[in-house]
């Protein structure tokens, strides 16, 4: 997965020990707990995928095999930490320019 990912956007490989998986997800569960990071459906209900990650996180267990949902999840958010703060250049290619 890492190499597809990387062919499209830049992505660092995370070390997997069951340390630090362990620590991933109470970072995320901690996150969570503090509203950093909010999955709200449009309609107030949550999908299906939505139902399968919730699942994987209840069910993570370090020592056996992460759920695909969640291990995605985990990649995404270390990305985010690993950008966040960071300035914001080049988003627009092709920026809109608003006549005066």
């Amino acid at each position: 997965m890492y190499q597809q990912v990387r062919k499209r956007v830049p992505a660092v490989a995370l070390h997997t020990s069951v340390t630090s998986k362990a620590a991933r997800v109470e970072m995320l569960h901690a996150e969570m707990s503090a509203h950093q990071w909010v999955f709200r459906p449009a309609d107030g209900r949550m999908t299906d995928e939505m139902r399968a990650l919730a699942d994987g996180l209840v069910s993570f267990a370090p020592t056996e095999h992460t759920d695909d949902r969640l291990a995605a999840l985990l990649v995404a958010v270390e990305q985010v930490r690993a950008h966040a703060g960071r300035p914001k250049v080049g988003m627009f290619p092709n920026p809109i320019r608003l006549a005066r």
